[in-house]
């Protein structure tokens, strides 16, 4: 006979701690061009949130912060919006993730649609 094993659900805080770790890897792949990130606690819970899913546990968290954070980083990597050595924040409000850049020649302001202007 099988054996069939129960996983309690994922307490918030474990899921914003998997999140830390995941933004960690993103964070180390950075590390050789010298682009920081600088995530927010609100960022960290709308991540865990937006990741969170009863039935499958943090399954799903791996692919919302490919999603909503990997993707948007290369892409403005690859059209030179962010740059080595710059500095990324990472931000979230109004049910919305925002990514831009920090720091760096071309601005430092945070617009609602996720990019920084100058």
């Amino acid at each position: 006979m099988d054996d069939i094993v129960v996983f309690r659900p994922l307490t918030r805080a474990t899921l914003r701690r998997i999140v830390s770790l995941e933004i960690g890897r993103v964070q180390e792949r950075l590390d050789p061009r010298q682009i920081v990130l600088e995530v927010t606690g609100d960022a960290v819970e709308y991540l865990a949130g937006a990741g969170d899913d009863r039935a499958y546990g943090a399954r799903p968290l791996r692919r919302v912060i490919q999603r909503e954070v990997e993707n948007v980083l290369a892409r403005r990597i690859l059209e030179g919006l962010i740059v080595d050595g710059d500095t990324v924040g990472i931000d979230a409000s109004a049910g919305e993730l925002r990514v831009g850049r920090r720091s760096g020649g071309r601005g430092s302001a945070m617009t609602s649609g996720g990019t920084f202007r100058g």
